[in-house]
């Protein structure tokens, strides 16, 4: 297995980690995959939606988005691949993917 499967293996399992994170907890999946600010910013690790719209105006995180009016919806693939993007060194990769 080269280093890419197995990096699209962690993104396969991320993702189906944050849908049922986002069924257990009444966040909404958009036709095209997105989920609100509050939903990612809940998967990332940020307090409330309004620390990862922050993050993303000055710079300091990088994910595509949409904008439906004011709010942005950020597709759980694009979620799922930066979590595993993010990760650096470690043998053993079997566990990183996040546990909801």
């Amino acid at each position: 297995m080269t280093d890419l499967d197995e990096l699209e293996r962690r993104i396969r399992a991320t993702v189906r980690a944050i849908r049922r994170y986002c069924a257990r907890n009444d966040f909404a999946i958009a036709a095209d995959g997105a989920i609100c600010e509050e939903a990612a910013a809940k998967v990332l690790g940020y307090t409330t939606g309004a620390g990862l719209g922050s993050a993303i105006r000055n710079g300091t995180i990088d994910l595509p988005y949409r904008l439906l009016g004011n709010a942005r919806k950020y597709r759980v693939v694009d979620l799922a691949t930066h979590i595993e993007r993010s990760y650096r060194g470690g043998e053993n990769r079997e566990n990183s993917c996040i546990a909801f």
